[in-house]
């Protein structure tokens, strides 16, 4: 006796059903664009960092300038802290801001340097990771 067709239907459904072929292409194919997705966010949100800390450092070695040479000016300090960013690429937008506090018996260099950078990755929208770096130094006369 044959099997009918119904029964034989319902034969390549049961086999169907338990084949496993392509169950990993199909999983890390759903994955993929979260995984992809979190690398490459994990990479920019770590070259955010690395820039706001060159920039700190950067600040940092202006303000020494500013340490051994008080009649700096706030253009001199802007300067030199591009100068010292310039290898991290072009574009770098930094915006320093210095005053000198003689209130005291010895003035104060303070410096205050911001910097913007904005952060790209797939399929999120691009957000700013601002930095703030304030720096204060006693000044040379």
């Amino acid at each position: 006796m044959r099997p009918s067709v119904h029964d034989r239907m319902a034969g390549i459904w049961r086999r169907w059903r338990r084949s496993e072929d392509g169950a990993s292409a199909l999983e890390f194919a759903l994955i993929s664009p979260v995984l992809v997705m979190m690398i490459i966010g994990s990479m920019q949100v770590a070259i955010a960092f690395h820039k706001g800390s060159s920039v700190q450092w950067a600040s940092e070695q202006a303000l020494r300038m500013a340490m051994v040479d008080a009649d700096m000016s706030q253009v001199e300090l802007q300067a030199a802290v591009e100068e010292r960013l310039s290898g991290l690429g072009s574009g770098l937008d930094v915006q320093v801001a210095y005053v000198v506090d003689r209130s005291g018996t010895i003035p104060i260099g303070r410096m205050t340097v911001d910097y913007v950078y904005p952060v790209t990755i797939p399929l999120l929208k691009t957000f700013d990771a601002r930095f703030q770096v304030s720096s204060s130094a006693p000044l040379l006369e």
